[in-house]
């Protein structure tokens, strides 16, 4: 957690870590990967504030002199961190674990189910140029139900005003957990 070997990525560095790890330990399954990793972006201040807990003191005792060649740091001796108090960084990443397992992981399996539904629906109705399918039941998604008319004059000016209308419809009922699969078109 607190090893910082390179100029910019040591927190992605630290996220694979953490997802290698409760791989090894068979937290998770194979080939699983849980998406704790949201959880810890969307909590970064509680992330620092965690991580400073420890790194804070051992910095303020530590002594180092860049400009003095072969000049060791001083004040960092092994015993301050062959034994810490790991409990406020364990306590962190139970809760990010917490989080993603009984919200967020749900969260992500009801958009991928719903993507996935207005993808078949979608696919099955009219043949979309490269990539449009998907960033059309993203931008509906995002801009409420609707496409925009902006990114309609970019990306969709292909499409008829009633097939605007049926397609808007489509997405909503694929993410709709009420509607089947069957009753989307």
């Amino acid at each position: 957690m607190f090893v910082h070997p390179f100029i910019d990525g040591n927190g992605r560095l630290h996220r694979y870590l953490i997802h290698e790890e409760l791989s090894s330990a068979e937290f998770t399954p194979k080939g699983l990967i849980l998406p704790v990793s949201a959880v810890i972006l969307a909590n970064l201040d509680r992330y620092r504030e965690t991580l400073e807990s420890f790194s804070r003191p051992l910095r303020d005792r530590t002594s180092y002199d860049p400009d003095v060649r072969h000049s060791p740091a001083t004040g960092n001796d092994a015993v301050y961190v062959r034994y810490f108090n790991a409990t406020d960084q364990a306590s962190f990443l139970y809760f990010a674990l917490e989080r993603t397992i009984e919200h967020d992981l749900d969260e992500e399996i009801s958009f991928l189910m719903g993507f996935d539904r207005a993808r078949t629906a979608l696919n099955s109705m009219a043949d979309w140029p490269a990539h449009s399918l998907e960033v059309f039941i993203r931008v509906v998604r995002q801009n409420g139900g609707h496409l925009s008319v902006n990114k309609r004059k970019s990306h969709f000016g292909w499409m008829a005003d009633d097939e605007l209308v049926r397609f808007e419809t489509i997405v909503a009922r694929a993410f709709d957990p009420s509607v089947q699969a069957e009753d989307i078109i």
